[in-house]
């Protein structure tokens, strides 16, 4: 089983997508992949292009949606294949397994390039901005929790929360300012924002 995000309990997700009404008209869209067991959307773009993923008899993979149609996709050779963010360019990253570790992946114009952090057994990338910049969690230390990391331009950085026991990032903007979670040695978790600083939540 791969890591989520927190509180994901319902079998089938939805996006409220705001129109520009004088911001008082709202519309519904209840996404469901045909097909699939379920379906949970992840992410979403300026222009409302859709990312997310389906499971089936414990199978993950990968799926597009823009436009009222579904695009299902996974990683030649992967075991599950778990899309996370897009970004306005149509970059779609996430992660996916292999029988032995795991990876990311950067994902546009039908072609895949996987994404590891240097010495790490598993990365997972969590989100990404319109630089194609990234975060993610890599886990290269078996004594140590899951570390958080922002890439940019093939540089890796460690992006840990001071004093947190877990730092989990889940996205990041043009900015660099990056949010996400972390929790305490007792299972707390809060949420946060670090940028020139931090704010927890």
């Amino acid at each position: 089983m791969f890591p989520t995000r927190p509180a994901r309990f319902a079998p089938v997700l939805f996006f409220l997508i705001a129109t520009a009404h004088a911001g008082l008209a709202s519309e519904l869209t209840i996404l469901s992949d045909p097909g699939h067991d379920v379906t949970y959307p992840d992410a979403i773009n300026d222009s409302g292009e859709i990312v997310g993923y389906t499971v089936d008899a414990g199978h993950y993979g990968g799926f597009y949606y823009v436009n009222g149609k579904f695009t299902d996709f996974t990683v030649p050779g992967a075991t599950y294949t778990v899309p996370t963010g897009i970004n306005d360019h149509g970059e779609i990253v996430g992660f996916y397994s292999t029988p032995t570790s795991g990876f990311g992946f950067i994902y546009q114009n039908g072609s895949f390039t996987t994404v590891s952090y240097p010495g790490a057994t598993s990365t997972l990338i969590w989100g990404v901005n319109n630089s194609g910049q990234l975060v993610g969690l890599e886990s290269s230390n078996a004594s140590l929790p899951e570390q958080a990391f922002f890439e940019s331009g093939g540089v890796f950085q460690i992006k840990n929360v001071p004093g947190a026991f877990q730092t989990a990032p889940y996205g990041v903007n043009d900015h660099q300012v990056i949010s996400g979670t972390i929790s305490d040695t007792n299972g707390f978790n809060s949420g946060y924002i670090l940028g020139n600083g931090l704010t927890v939540l």
